[in-house]
């Protein structure tokens, strides 16, 4: 199974604490992916809510919602896709004025539909019921070891999207996106942390700490690899730099004799012809009166210089 199935059969288990905790998840799944049926009955029309899922697990959980507040009379189809093999269509539906009767019965803003993100603003605890009724209607994560994303995708307007990214940022300083594709208009989280705090508001623990856990591995190994890609390419611009150093000193060495040079200079320069890996420090070391490494540095940049002096003719030899 995918990560973002995995978080979702984690969701669909959790328990409902209360009536209002339903309602709202309930609310986010209506929200994002809800229809409004009119239907003529006895000569009477009727209003209908209807929900459709593909995940026998996630209509499981609307029923289970939907009997928590109560409603009991919950009418469901489903359809068969003949082109894959055992693939199902669920949907679900319910009277508009069942609805309405559990509102009035709970007490809930009779205008909920016109209040409802002020309503969710004002209670952290119900927004994330919220979320996850979206979320697992309509809502995709992707594998954190493949990348950092996660969306949900509302299906006719850009209302519910946009004031869900406002409160997002509002409450919790997350930051998401907005964008139109050919499903609908995607509201999209990139920011790791944010994405754990989303998950963590809808409930999930397990999937929380695994995203947590895979993003610390990618960190830490891509520090590693950084690290290594770090020194690798030191050493060689180390190795380039030994490589120039010694051929200066070997032309130097051509057209004149090394011995007669400042006695300091004479003995880096056979320090530096004999040992090609030798690092500065390692270098000064070696030299009978020990040098720190930007004497050493100093004292090649002298010797670089002669050997071009020399090769343009324009050297003097220095009086000993």
């Amino acid at each position: 199974m995918s990560f973002s199935s995995d978080l979702k059969e984690e969701l669909v288990a959790l328990p409902v604490s209360s009536s209002e905790t339903a309602f709202y998840e309930f609310a986010g799944m209506l929200k994002f992916r809800g229809n409004l049926l009119m239907k003529r009955e006895e000569g009477i029309v009727k209003k209908y809510f209807t929900l459709s899922t593909s995940n026998p697990a996630v209509a499981r959980r609307i029923h289970f919602l939907l009997k928590s507040l109560p409603m009991q009379k919950i009418e469901t189809t489903y359809s068969v896709n003949h082109f894959l093999e055992k693939a199902k269509t669920y949907q679900l539906k319910i009277e508009n004025s069942k609805i309405e009767f559990f509102l009035k019965k709970m007490g809930i803003h009779p205008n909920f539909e016109e209040k409802i993100f002020e309503l969710l603003e004002e209670d952290p605890g119900f927004f994330g019921d919220f979320l996850r009724g979206a979320f697992l209607i309509a809502g995709y994560a992707l594998d954190p070891k493949k990348g950092y994303h996660l969306e949900f995708i509302e299906k006719d307007s850009e209302y519910v999207s946009l004031n869900l990214g406002k409160i997002l940022f509002r409450l919790f300083d997350i930051n998401s996106g907005r964008i139109k594709t050919d499903k609908g208009i995607k509201l999209y989280l990139k920011g790791v942390r944010d994405i754990i705090e989303v998950l963590e508001l809808m409930g999930s623990s397990d999937r929380a700490a695994l995203y947590e856990t895979i993003y610390d591995q990618r960190k830490v190994k891509s520090d590693v690899n950084r690290s290594i890609n770090f020194t690798l390419a030191n050493a060689d611009k180390t190795a380039a730099s030994s490589f120039k150093q010694i051929e200066k000193i070997k032309k130097l060495k051509e057209r004149i004799s090394l011995d007669k040079i400042d006695k300091e200079l004479y003995e880096l320069a056979v320090i530096r012809i004999n040992n090609e890996d030798m690092t500065l420090s390692e270098m000064g070391q070696k030299m009978k009166k020990q040098l720190s490494k930007s004497a050493v540095y100093n004292r090649l940049k002298k010797l670089m210089k002669m050997a071009e002096d020399v090769e343009e003719e324009e050297y003097e030899l220095p009086i000993l």
